[in-house]
């Protein structure tokens, strides 16, 4: 591995590859400092001397030496010589570049400057943040190969080593999960979608997913017809809510929250004396709520109480 390191401090760049476990027998050569006005000439006999497998320029701008890095035709006659000179040596060149800053976006408009940047490479891999979270991607544009989805990046604080902590999308969703597992629990009533959404700060159609997700899992029940003036109402069941314990608290049933005036010692009436051991009760919609449905029920038993609120 070659490494220009044209803007980086010798003393940390040491550091960081010694945490990562660097020896000194490791066949990786450093350049640390600003680049020569002839480089590249330079650069190819030591392509030819040292046949790395790897080149890394960081940062590019530090050694193509663009006067305009917003002309097209500019740009894309410096990067060529870059490209002739990878396919000559077999090695890959990866040129390091910044990205615009103050927008979130991938692809051809990412990189400070001319669209030429993106248009002379191979593969282009964009870096950057959601919210708190570093990501990556290889967009659709790229010249070869495939691309690559949003990709969480972490990175272990004392031996700098990145991993891949899995695709952004599923993160944000477990994330969304979560975050409304905490809001309808301690809400007081049952919660509509609108209310969900004011209180995650999250895209709309995350927490819809992520909405659906729980109610397959059966981790919350809901009410309702979802159609306006009647929206669906979200509560959260409890573990136990498809092993239904009647002598429990506040167990879910047909989507029904049933709360026992009395302790763990209230017993079944004769009205609940029998449980379908694995149906889905339905509405008139046809939608399954999560909840385990009573056949044969007689009267109500009066040691529980109807909550109202979820019925509608």
């Amino acid at each position: 591995v070659l490494y220009l390191a044209l803007e980086e401090h010798k003393g940390l760049l040491r550091k960081k590859l010694t945490a990562m476990g660097a020896t000194k027998n490791d066949p990786i050569y450093l350049h640390v400092g600003s680049a020569p006005e002839a480089a590249l000439p330079t650069l190819k006999i030591e392509l030819e001397k040292l046949k790395p497998v790897l080149l890394v320029i960081d940062p590019l701008i530090k050694l193509a030496r663009i006067k305009d890095i917003n002309a097209y035709a500019e740009v894309y006659a410096a990067l060529t010589p870059f490209m002739d000179l990878a396919r000559a040596s077999n090695c890959h060149v990866m040129l390091v570049h910044h990205a615009k800053k103050g927008l979130e976006r991938t692809g051809t408009e990412n990189p400070l400057g001319s669209q030429g940047l993106s248009g002379v490479v191979d593969a282009q891999i964009d870096i950057y943040k959601r919210g708190d979270t570093r990501c990556f991607c290889v967009p659709d544009a790229t010249r070869h190969g495939l691309p690559v989805k949003e990709t969480v990046l972490e990175m272990d604080p004392d031996t700098y080593v990145i991993t891949s902590g899995g695709y952004l999308a599923d993160k944000e969703l477990q994330d969304a999960e979560k975050r409304i597992l905490e809001v309808v629990a301690l809400s007081s009533e049952p919660m509509v979608d609108d209310d969900i959404c004011k209180q995650i700060e999250m895209r709309k159609s995350t927490i819809g997913q992520a909405i659906k997700n729980l109610r397959e899992s059966h981790q919350i029940g809901f009410s309702g017809k979802g159609v306006k003036g009647n929206p669906y109402r979200y509560t959260v069941l409890g573990d136990e809510c498809f092993d239904y314990n009647p002598f429990e608290p506040e167990k879910c049933v047909s989507g029904i929250i049933l709360q026992p005036r009395e302790t763990r010692e209230t017993k079944l009436k004769d009205g609940y004396t029998d449980l379908a051991p694995t149906s889905i009760a339905k509405d008139e919609s046809g939608d399954a709520t999560a909840m385990r449905e009573i056949s044969r029920i007689k009267e109500p038993s009066p040691d529980f109480d109807l909550l109202p609120e979820v019925m509608s």
